[in-house]
């Protein structure tokens, strides 16, 4: 659960990593238009990404079911919310090449 203030972004609900090159998130909103959701993952430094197509607001109240389907065999990601397909992007890079990394699940101290 991400109960951040609704002027915060680029919080994480889930940050995997081995450094700043080398990573994968999932952040309730962005800072940059149109500030939705967006899952990235990157193994180079240039991210894959997939943006939600719907702004989540933050009003302490409502929630909101966050999902990401990760399929290696067919290079897919995809975000869903509350049920819906957002967005889906290609990626070929493994999930594997994350497998001993630094961690950060909901905590806004991870960087």
């Amino acid at each position: 659960t991400w109960d951040g203030p609704s002027s915060s972004y680029w919080e994480r609900i889930f940050d995997f990593g081995r450094d700043t090159s080398q990573y994968l998130y999932l952040s309730p909103r962005i800072s940059v238009s149109p500030k939705n959701a967006r899952f990235a993952i990157t193994q180079t430094g240039s991210e894959r990404k997939v943006n939600g197509l719907r702004y989540l607001a933050f009003d302490k109240k409502t929630q909101h079911h966050i999902v990401v389907a990760y399929d290696d065999d067919n290079d897919t990601a995809s975000l869903f919310i509350d049920g819906d397909l957002q967005n889906s992007n290609r990626t070929t890079i493994s999930l594997r090449i994350f497998r001993t990394t630094t961690t950060g699940l909901a905590d806004p101290n991870s960087q």
